[in-house]
């Protein structure tokens, strides 16, 4: 497969888990861990950004296809248009390797390969007119649901929705837990306790502590309530609905005895390779916590 293809064609996997399927991002990314460093990072930048972007991206690819292709017919045709936009508009790709290689992963499937004109000229008319078009839209209002926009301003009135959604435009920054004080890290600003949000991210198993399992990815907010338990000790927690694991793990770390209960089997898995990773011990329970 040429250079890039499998990267797009992993992002165009998780763009039709995502918007089909209904299943969470970081559920439908852990397909991309099987693919070489470089191309993993590439399809969770071009699968995010998309979805970020997502009300911007499909409503000027609406505006150039008024009448999207039936997906039963079409195959992944969207995913590949979604994709290839955000490319175009929000990765600064090159229009000629973004167009070509929207146009071969449309070759490479059945259904698709019948829309390989229209993807072509879309994406060509996005990479001539797009950024200028893109410019001119409420970024801030396409990119957030209706009814979200509604309960926001009704609860923080319209200012101060319009700078949550525009905060919610920027990747989100890299925040990491530190099992002790004496555990390695990577340059970072000191946020509160352990916690520390990252100067730089990269790769992150490759940075400095990772594979020693000194500390673990988990946002500054999502610790906060396990900061606010006492002293917990040799006593049993349970962390309902426990993935992606960082309230497990600071429980852990802590001296709980802690059962993690995870509906979802690759989703308890990978709370298990980072106990695993960062020596701690917990149960995990694969189960619905409403049984």
């Amino acid at each position: 497969m040429s250079e890039g293809l499998p990267a797009r064609a992993a992002a165009q996997a998780v763009l039709s888990d995502v918007l089909r399927k209904r299943r969470p991002l970081d559920v439908a990314l852990e397909a991309t861990r099987a693919l070489p460093p470089r191309d993993a990072g590439f399809a969770r930048a071009i699968a995010s950004e998309t979805l970020r972007r997502f009300g911007q991206i499909e409503s000027l690819v609406r505006d150039f296809v008024p009448k999207a292709p039936p997906p039963h017919k079409a195959g992944p045709t969207l995913e590949i248009l979604f994709a290839g936009a955000c490319e175009l508009l929000f990765l600064d790709v090159p229009a000629h390797a973004a167009v070509d290689a929207a146009n071969r992963l449309a070759q490479a499937d059945n259904k698709a390969r019948h829309f390989k004109p229209l993807i072509n000229a879309v994406l060509r008319r996005v990479s001539r007119e797009g950024k200028e078009r893109a410019a001119a839209q409420d970024a801030a209002i396409l990119n957030t649901p209706d009814w979200l926009w509604l309960r926001w301003s009704d609860v923080y009135g319209e200012k101060t929705t319009r700078a949550i959604a525009e905060a919610h435009l920027a990747p989100p920054p890299v925040d990491i837990v530190l099992k002790n004080a004496g555990s390695v890290a990577p340059a970072g600003e000191r946020l509160f306790g352990n916690v520390l949000r990252l100067s730089e991210a990269g790769r992150i198993d490759e940075l400095p502590g990772f594979a020693s399992g000194d500390w673990w990815v988990q946002d500054a907010a999502a610790t906060l309530p396990a900061l606010l338990l006492r002293d917990i000790a040799g006593q049993s927690v349970i962390d309902l609905c426990a993935a992606p694991g960082g309230k497990t793990l600071q429980l852990a770390a802590r001296g709980g005895r802690v059962t993690a209960v995870e509906i979802d089997p690759a989703r308890a898995e990978r709370i298990r390779e980072n106990l695993s990773r960062t020596k701690l011990d917990a149960e995990i329970l694969v189960a619905d916590a409403r049984d």
